[in-house]
């Protein structure tokens, strides 16, 4: 997010300055003028009162609105969860295809990786890939097409879509895959 919070807050004050608020401003004058003398309230203390929450109402909203849009924004820069795997018969030996959720962090033909977390925290590289394609809806579907084979237990369950070893896998992006043939 670029703002702190009192700079989010005083970016949508300067933000909502429009005509729109001057107009409601006018508009309310004008009622409240009419109701001046039904009330036991001196009408400057409601002209006072009534802007200044009339501005604090438009600014807070207004600075929820744009931390709302940026925490959107900043959603798809996370590392996207696995949706599913499923096994790949090659002849050059265990390949496995991811179908991953949205992110922004991956293009098309990108080399990633592909880390196991264990029981202690540590993340055990357990192959190396690329993005076969982003689909229309965003998902994303990579292939581990070098596994580590000294992780073949883990790589067998995560071919035969385990849940519990899918939780605990990631998939990191790296570079695209054409940089290597420059």
């Amino acid at each position: 997010m670029k703002y702190s919070f009192w700079g989010l807050i005083w970016a949508s004050f300067w933000e909502i300055q429009t005509f729109w608020i001057g107009f409601l401003s006018l508009s309310l004058t004008i009622l409240f003028s009419f109701l001046a003398g039904k009330t036991p309230i001196p009408l400057y203390w409601v002209l006072i009162f009534g802007t200044i929450a009339l501005l604090l109402i438009a600014t807070l909203v207004k600075a929820v609105n744009t931390a709302f849009k940026e925490y959107q924004n900043l959603k798809t820069f996370v590392i996207p969860r696995i949706l599913a795997t499923k096994k790949k018969s090659t002849a050059t030996g265990l390949q496995i295809e991811f179908l991953l959720d949205a992110s922004n962090l991956f293009a098309n033909d990108m080399y990633v990786s592909f880390y196991y977390i264990d029981d202690y925290g540590y993340e055990l590289f357990i192959g190396l890939g690329y993005i076969l394609t982003i689909q229309s809806n965003g998902k994303i579907q990579a292939l581990l097409e070098q596994p580590n084979l000294v992780y073949q237990e883990i790589l067998e369950k995560l071919a035969n879509n385990n849940s519990v070893i899918r939780e605990k896998t990631v998939v990191k992006p790296s570079f695209t895959r054409n940089i290597l043939t420059i």
